[in-house]
């Protein structure tokens, strides 16, 4: 049986407590995947290395509402802490390169304005930009069975970035 996991950034999550998904995550759980009463779900916040699982005790087209029958530890975070500078490609290339990323668990992604980066947008269309990756890197992690998404942080200049402090620092 497919267990399904989400991301609950900011709902409180409690064991024994009964909650209400937000309402995108309802909308997931009772239109797409059309589950039932009684169906398990694992949810995760990312604060914690754990995850809840949860049984569903009230769905209709809108609202889900489940309850936190127990907490597990999960231990399969990387212990190193990698943090990629990638320069902005053209297409949904980029995206592809968020979701490894996740996969493989690294911690953070930066991604470089360089001189030869033919990617001009707005602040405004590069924050939504940004709010997009991070979606991805969300769902990746849901996937993959992380508990802390990978963060995606503001883009900035190659040079910006390689004047920050790094531990150890590879540039390839």
């Amino acid at each position: 049986m497919r267990m399904t996991r989400l991301y609950l950034q900011d709902t409180p999550l409690k064991q024994d407590e009964c909650i209400t998904l937000p309402s995108e995550a309802s909308h997931y759980i009772a239109r797409v995947l059309r589950a039932k009463l009684g169906d398990m779900l694992h949810l995760f916040d990312g604060k914690n290395p754990q995850e809840y699982i949860a049984e569903i005790i009230d769905i209709n087209k809108k609202v889900v509402l489940v309850k936190i029958n127990s907490i597990h530890k999960v231990e399969n975070e990387s212990p190193l802490s990698i943090h990629i500078g990638q320069a902005l490609v053209k297409g949904d290339k980029l995206d592809t390169i968020i979701q490894k990323s996740t996969e493989l668990g690294v911690k953070a992604l930066t991604p470089l304005i360089t001189e030869h980066c033919d990617y001009k947008l707005t602040k405004e269309r590069m924050l939504k930009k940004c709010q997009h990756w991070q979606k991805i890197a969300i769902s990746a992690a849901e996937q993959s069975g992380r508990v802390f998404p990978m963060q995606i942080n503001e883009p900035c200049t190659l040079q910006t970035w390689l004047d920050q402090k790094h531990q150890h620092c590879l540039i390839l």
